[in-house]
């Protein structure tokens, strides 16, 4: 025999009035949720976290930037001294032609 599902329909119509031109739409209430409120403290903490992880990151992305920016130029120079070097090799009669 197979068991009743048992569904509850819960509709809640809530809204938010902006009281101010700046207001947030992010600020609301719903009825019946749970609401967790935090202290000032809490909340610094959380920002701290939050800027120290964006630091971080920047800080990744900077290291792997300047590892980018090394690898090229010991490229370009390892290219430029086989320029010099087959130029040199070519010898000074060719120098004239180009």
């Amino acid at each position: 025999m197979a068991e009743a599902e048992m569904t509850i329909k819960t509709e809640f119509n809530f809204d938010k009035r902006a009281e101010r031109y700046d207001d947030s739409v992010d600020n609301y209430t719903i009825p019946h949720e749970l609401m967790v409120t935090i202290t000032l403290a809490e909340y610094r903490r959380l920002l701290q976290k939050e800027a120290k992880a964006e630091a971080d990151a920047a800080k990744a992305d900077k290291w792997k930037r300047e590892q980018e920016i090394r690898r090229l130029t010991e490229e370009v120079d390892a290219l430029r001294a086989a320029l010099y070097a087959k130029k040199e090799a070519e010898g000074p009669e060719n120098a004239e032609d180009k």
